[in-house]
């Protein structure tokens, strides 16, 4: 059987954290350990976690959210190295405090991935444009795997989530979305910061200029602040590693689109 461990970032959280965990614990495969990285909390969130029975990492307090910046690679990185602890399971579940898992879940995506499928997750609730594009939270990532690719680490910079996704693919394998299997998320909800945040976390990993002018379009009002961010050089260090397949998939996927709708789609 695959050994699966969990880490779970989480900020101020206690009204939330419970649940989690208790999804998490009511897996039909086992997911061991259960690693909480309290992000500074200052409420019972690391109280929860220690009473639930998880291992608990506690990050010094911050005054800023790090939602949607580099740093928050700081935080899952923290519960990654207390998961290598353990030994490096076959796969990590990348959790975030408010995501409630049904009780096959894990059990189903494994079921799924077969070999050449590196990166997944289940679907929830929300929407998403990206048709096979994993979820951050509720993800599975072959750890091994990813240990040959950085230690499994996530790099400090924007878009680090995403990273994972673009470098499984640049090395031949799959990334897949079910979305028939379920979980519960608390809505997200576009506003001009994250959408700033975004543009930056586009170029960072090196989409091209017509590929985010066609993002933003789709956005609408939140468009034009998508692309402030895209166009904010100020600390922003692109992914050298995979800013080129990034570019050329984007470019392979329009002129797929071009053909198609021309009735002679490329094979």
């Amino acid at each position: 059987m695959n050994s699966v461990s969990s880490f779970i970032i989480a900020r101020n959280e206690e009204r939330s954290i419970g649940r989690t965990i208790d999804s998490l614990k009511s897996q039909t495969h086992g997911v061991y350990p259960i690693v909480v990285v309290d992000d500074g909390s200052m409420d019972a969130t690391s109280a929860i976690a220690v009473e639930k029975e998880c291992q608990v990492v506690r990050l010094p307090y911050h005054e800023n959210s790090y939602v949607g910046r580099p740093e928050l690679a700081n935080v899952c990185n923290a519960g990654l190295k207390r998961i290598k602890e353990h030994g490096i399971p076959d796969f990590i579940l990348q959790m975030g405090a408010d995501h409630i898992l049904s009780d096959n879940y894990v059990e189903s995506i494994l079921s799924r991935m077969g070999t050449n499928v590196k990166v997944a997750s289940g679907g929830t609730q929300l929407k998403n444009l990206n048709v096979n594009t994993p979820w951050g939270s509720g993800r599975l990532i072959d750890a091994k795997l990813w240990n040959t690719i950085n230690g499994m680490r996530y790099p400090l910079k924007w878009g680090y989530e995403s990273w994972i996704v673009y470098k499984v693919r640049q090395l031949g394998y799959e990334v897949k979305r079910y979305d028939d299997i379920t979980s519960f998320t608390r809505p997200v909800r576009m506003h001009p910061s994250k959408a700033f945040k975004w543009g930056k976390c586009s170029y960072a990993l090196g989409s091209s200029l017509p590929f985010a002018l066609i993002k933003a379009l789709r956005m609408g009002t939140d468009g034009l602040h998508f692309m402030k961010g895209y166009f904010s050089r100020k600390d922003v260090e692109k992914h050298k590693d995979i800013a080129k397949f990034v570019k050329k998939q984007q470019y392979e996927k329009g002129l797929r689109k071009i053909k198609a709708s021309f009735g002679s789609p490329l094979k």
